[in-house]
């Protein structure tokens, strides 16, 4: 026994010294982010949040999902994250399950199955509860099909935390000791509304979980119940509900202005003045009620004679927080007795009639009861203002009202949807829980605007670094391209005459000659002849006979250009082509003139034959063209006038 753990404890140094460098980093960056997973969101200081946003956003499989957010986003999201350590063989998740959790493989393995006929016996399934180890391989074939495994960086959950009514697709087991890091279905979902653009407000459960019907709740329920909620938008002038209709929901207004109102039956005499309001009836199979004759008469007018119109009586007014439509599930009634409009843009969470007995009608435990409790506290409340308001209308047809609705609502003791007091209504500013709300609003306002500056800086200062840079770059290639006076006396000077050119070609034309002999050991053959050489030498120029040395104010300059110029042959020019820019025309038109001849030229001997011929015409002075005659344009006036008498002649 002793031996074998001796051997134990070999094998173990031997794999610990054979872990690199790089995988030995990867294990203490392990190590540290679990340390801060172990703490409470809380409990975690900015700092250790960095490092798990970090590794969030490195991680190639989350970086997808992070990317394109803002950090303050991502860093309250990263502060949410849990850490769930699992031994080997524990299954995560079960093929059908239903989970609302992200999972993020920090460091170990897990291997998928699936199986196709997914039908277990309640006997199965008790079992599957009851057993812990699963490291048998024979138990992990009743899993299914194996798929294939998962390593660290890893991810899976994703569809279930989606989609509430979404299944587990696989089986998850563990391999090795693995650590996940868990992200709830509210904040995966903020993730992704952050990633669509969408704005950051309350999720379904953080709006569950405000209500004060459910403040003893436990989170699981909340969660349950907020999954089974759906979402709906109404848009504005239109009914959530109509008097008469059959109705099954409640509605729990997200936000928006939601008005309430009660059908009338307005009854006027022939100058318009009300005389009496009555409700309108819904439609029964009873017989019609007899009316006895004192009955009939209002105020000297028979019921018969007055003018019967249908109106609508407010009488409340709903707001974010609130709950409308309640009497269908509470009271179990088929049609509503009211008319919901939306005012604004009314988002709401529909609980239908399937959700209510499933969650509040099977389990009869202490937390549901007391939410039932509240519910109908709060339906007795909105009846008794409902009737009262009602019998006002009735018993005095003509009172002018000069308050509104709302106020009206506050002495009627009507329950507050925020905190459930009979002091105000909800929404009032009294509500502390209202003004709490409103602060949080605002700091998520400010953070918002905040990032959205430093976005915007961000942006506007890798615009100006590229700009810079773009200068940068035309700067230096324009110092590159400055023409100075010096670098035009250069080019110049390096401006060859057509015989010095000539002189040049035939000068390397020899010297490749002569190492081509002394490399073949013959003698060179082609030099350059003594006449050209005698040709191109610059005779010295006349000297200016002048007693008083007369020069020129230039001559007076003493440049350093001169001295260091190295002297050219003289050319036998004409002393009016001798300057600088007469050169320069005539190498232009020697190049032209060139051009020219060169388009039928064959070989080497005609080549040098046309050189010549241009550099004589060039040394001749140009012959003076005979003058002509210029051309004198004829009248056009002239022109018609003897057009037409040649047509009126031909016509003749």
């Amino acid at each position: 026994m002793l031996q074998q753990a001796a051997n134990v404890a070999k094998a173990a140094v031997h794999l610990r010294g054979k872990i690199t460098h790089p995988e030995r980093r990867l294990v203490t960056k392990a190590h540290t982010l679990q340390a801060i997973l172990n703490k409470k969101p809380e409990q975690r200081t900015a700092e250790e949040v960095d490092l798990v946003f970090e590794w969030v956003t490195k991680n190639e499989n989350t970086n997808k999902l992070f990317s394109g957010i803002q950090d303050v986003i991502c860093k309250s999201i990263c502060r949410e994250m849990t850490l769930y350590n699992a031994p080997p063989g524990t299954v995560v998740c079960y093929q059908g399950d239903f989970g609302d959790i992200f999972y993020i493989i920090l460091a170990g393995q897990v291997s998928l199955y699936v199986d196709s006929t997914e039908n277990r016996t309640p006997m199965e399934e008790e079992m599957r509860n009851n057993t812990i180890d699963y490291n048998d391989e024979h138990t992990r074939k009743s899993f299914g099909i194996f798929i294939r495994k998962i390593g660290a960086g890893g991810t899976f959950g994703e569809l279930a935390v989606l989609d509430p009514s979404a299944q587990r697709t696989c089986t998850v087991v563990t391999n090795v000791q693995t650590s996940f890091i868990c992200l709830k279905r509210a904040a995966y979902h903020r993730l992704i509304r952050a990633c669509n653009g969408e704005e950051i407000t309350f999720t379904q459960f953080e709006f569950v979980e405000d209500l004060y019907y459910f403040e003893s709740w436990a989170h699981g329920d909340i969660q349950r119940l907020s999954n089974k909620l759906k979402p709906l938008t109404i848009s504005a002038d239109s009914f959530l509900l109509r008097h008469g209709n059959e109705v099954n929901s409640m509605f729990l207004i997200y936000s928006g202005i939601v008005q309430e109102s009660t059908p009338m039956i307005s009854l006027t005499d022939e100058y318009g003045f009300v005389v009496k309001y009555t409700q309108v009836e819904e439609v029964s199979t009873k017989k019609p009620k007899i009316v006895a004759p004192e009955e009939s008469v209002m105020q000297g007018v028979q019921l018969g004679d007055l003018h019967r119109k249908r109106i609508s009586l407010e009488t409340a007014v709903y707001e974010e927080h609130d709950i409308c439509g309640e009497h269908a599930l509470l009271f179990n009634e088929a049609h509503s007795k009211v008319d919901l409009r939306a005012v604004t843009d009314v988002k709401v969470l529909v609980m239908d009639r399937a959700t209510w007995n499933d969650v509040f009608m099977i389990d009869r435990l202490e937390h549901i009861l007391h939410a039932q409790q509240l519910f109908r506290d709060m339906a007795i409340a909105r009846d008794n203002w409902r009737n009262t308001r009602i019998a006002i209308a009735s018993t005095h047809p003509r009172l002018l009202l000069t308050i509104s609705t709302r106020s009206m609502m506050k002495h009627a003791k009507t329950i507050c949807g925020w905190c459930g007091s009979h002091d105000h209504i909800t929404g009032d500013r009294s509500c502390t829980k209202v003004v709490e709300a409103k602060f949080q609003a605002g700091i998520r306002k400010q953070r918002k605007k905040q990032a959205e500056e430093q976005r915007i800086m961000a942006i506007n200062g890798t615009r100006m670094a590229k700009k810079k840079s773009i200068l940068n770059q035309k700067f230096k290639l324009a110092a590159q391209t400055v023409i100075t006076t010096t670098h035009l006396r250069q080019r110049q000077s390096e401006l060859l005459s057509p015989k010095e050119q000539l002189y040049r070609d035939w000068q390397i034309a020899a010297t490749k000659q002569k190492i081509i002999a002394n490399h073949e050991g013959t003698s060179p053959k082609l030099q350059v002849p003594q006449a050209l050489r005698t040709a191109i030498a610059h005779p010295k120029p006349p000297e200016a006979k002048s007693p008083k040395n007369n020069f020129s104010p230039r001559h007076n300059f003493h440049i350093l250009e001169d001295e260091t110029r190295q002297a050219l042959p003289t050319l036998h020019l004409p002393h009016h082509l001798l300057n600088t820019l007469a050169k320069d025309n005539v190498a232009i038109e020697y190049k032209q003139n060139l051009l020219q001849q060169l388009k039928k030229v064959q070989s080497i001997t005609e080549y040098q034959e046309k050189r010549v011929d241009v550099l004589k015409s060039l040394e001749q002075p140009a012959q003076p063209s005979p003058t002509t005659r210029p051309r004198v344009p004829r009248n056009k006036k002239w022109r018609r006038e003897n057009m037409a008498k040649r047509t009126c002649f031909t016509q003749d």
